[in-house]
């Protein structure tokens, strides 16, 4: 019978503390990986199927919802300004041991990138609301989650993400990238970059901006006095909003 694509081992609707409407997950089991993969979906208050939502997608989904205040900040923020958008977390844990497997998947994996393309999205676009123009596409990925979202940006060419956050990005298995983006074509891609100013590579980061600046991008930033740590994401969390929906 081949493989079966679509695995929904849960589709479980929980009210959110948070005020956000409705988490529903699911599970995709992927070609492209080999494996299962879980991902959650997360929709606004009054939800409208009939209407059409920009979509956040985010790696290290269960650390987003669970270690984050990311929920709490997205929803406040749609609810004072009027901007509902759609949150997919992906997960990198095994779905039945919980052995986290983003080493492997967010250090510039090209099947990794084919799931996102190929399998992830037109799946979530299938079942959800979610717009599908790469200019309400937003990709956000944290450390190592950095380092994908700079090497989506490179192998998409802007076609699928036209916003890309890149929050302290741990880019030293692939220190490349930096001259990839300094030699490579302009693309219509929208940056959004993030750092501590303590132990967070932020030389790094630093330099990262000064690149896409020389190149005319567009590019929010924002620093915080923190570590490599919670803390400063969470601070990062509404200036990346603020930057992509305000602006």
């Amino acid at each position: 019978m081949g493989i079966i694509k679509i695995l929904m081992l849960t589709m479980v609707m929980v009210y959110s503390s948070q005020g956000l409407c409705q988490i529903k997950r699911h599970t995709l089991s992927s070609k492209k990986m080999g494996y299962a993969i879980d991902y959650s979906v997360v929709l606004p208050n009054q939800y409208d199927n009939s209407k059409t939502y920009p979509v956040v997608y985010m790696t290290d989904g269960p650390t987003v919802e669970n270690k984050s205040k990311f929920l709490n900040v997205a929803s406040d923020f749609q609810q004072k300004n009027q901007k509902p958008f759609i949150i997919v977390l992906v997960s990198p844990e095994h779905p039945e041991t919980g052995r986290n497997r983003r080493n492997a998947e967010l250090l510039a994996n090209p099947n990794y990138f084919q799931f996102f393309i190929s399998e992830l999205l037109p799946q979530v676009e299938k079942e959800y609301a979610v717009a599908t123009t790469s200019s309400e596409r937003y990709l956000n990925g944290v450390s190592f989650g950095g380092l994908n979202s700079l090497y989506f940006g490179l192998e998409d060419q802007g076609k699928t993400f036209g916003n890309i956050a890149v929050m302290s990005p741990a880019i030293h298995p692939k220190p490349y990238f930096k001259k990839a983006y300094q030699e490579n074509p302009k693309l219509s891609i929208r940056f959004f970059l993030s750092t501590g100013t303590f132990l967070d590579g932020e030389s790094t980061t630093r330099k990262l901006l000064e690149i896409l600046k020389s190149k005319d991008y567009e590019v929010g930033y924002n620093e915080v006095p923190h570590g490599h740590t919670m803390k400063n994401w969470d601070k990062n969390w509404l200036p990346m909003l603020q930057f992509f929906f305000n602006n």
